[in-house]
């Protein structure tokens, strides 16, 4: 999140983004981001976080919230792109509404995102002590 708000609060100041080194950065992020979760699979978590996994009939609560985390930072890297070559800093405090939904959108799958793996957590936690 912190790599979008920077993203955000650039944009929103009326500095320009470069979108290509964007992608790139989060590319690098959700990379770590799938990575993280399939080491998270020892622990009884299992993501399905992968382009190819499209199938989400029967989804746990954790792939669902990373998918919505994944998706949201896209559509906001895909909305700041698509708003940046505006000309104008009116044009772009017009567009600030938009974006700060977006990016507010963003948040939440995060937050959500947390709060399942919180309550994993705390799950597995209690499972220990009881042994």
């Amino acid at each position: 999140m912190m790599l979008l708000d920077r993203a955000r609060d650039a944009s929103v100041s009326g500095v320009r983004v470069d979108i290509d080194e964007l992608w790139r950065e989060l590319s690098g992020v959700l990379k770590d981001v799938r990575g993280a979760a399939d080491r998270c699979e020892v622990h009884g978590l299992r993501f399905v976080h992968h382009p190819s996994s499209r199938d989400f009939r029967d989804a746990t609560p954790e792939t669902m919230a990373l998918h919505r985390l994944v998706v949201g930072a896209q559509r906001a890297v895909g909305l700041l792109a698509e708003l940046q070559p505006w000309a104008t800093n009116r044009e772009q405090m017009l567009s600030s509404g938009r974006v700060e939904a977006t990016y507010r959108e963003a948040e939440d799958a995060r937050r959500s995102l947390l709060g399942v793996l919180w309550e994993r957590m705390e799950s597995l936690q209690e499972r220990a002590a009881a042994r």
